[in-house]
């Protein structure tokens, strides 16, 4: 064995790789939203409608339908205040675990809908009455649902 192979092979030995040891760990190694699955923010974007209070939270998957976008969020909120405080919960949480900012957002103070776009994700947050008449969860029917992982 030369010098170069001696110095290649205790090089190599002495490389110690390690798992990251939680969830938080695994977040703060990927920065670039480009390294996790939309069904993550989708996941977490539910968590933080649920985490606010937000009822009839479900994620359907639209991506075999549309092109333009994988998953709507929709949640409810009981009034103006309510949909505000989510939407503004999902927003802070994808920009603070994935670096994710909305490409826009419709409605805000005395709305009835708000809408965050994030391109891959649109979250919906509704008043009761106005997600009744918009029946989205029906217009979608055919796709696939997210579950909460709890």
């Amino acid at each position: 064995m030369t010098n170069t192979e001696s110095t290649i092979e205790n090089t190599t030995a002495s490389i110690k790789v390690s798992a990251p040891e939680s969830a938080a760990e695994t977040m703060e190694a990927k920065k670039n939203p480009r390294d996790f699955t939309t069904e993550e923010f989708a996941r977490t974007a539910m968590q933080a409608a649920l985490d606010k209070k937000a009822t009839d939270v479900i994620a359907l998957n639209v991506a075999p339908f549309l092109s333009v976008t994988d998953y709507f969020i929709l949640a409810t909120g009981a009034n103006e205040r309510q949909i505000a405080s989510i939407a503004d919960e999902i927003e802070d949480r994808l920009v603070e675990a994935y670096h994710l900012k909305p490409i826009g957002r419709e409605g805000k103070g005395t709305s009835p809908w708000v809408l965050l776009d994030f391109g891959d994700i649109v979250v919906h947050v509704f008043q009761p009455d106005t997600r009744e008449e918009y029946r989205l969860d029906k217009l979608w029917s055919e796709a696939k649902r997210l579950k909460v992982e709890e």
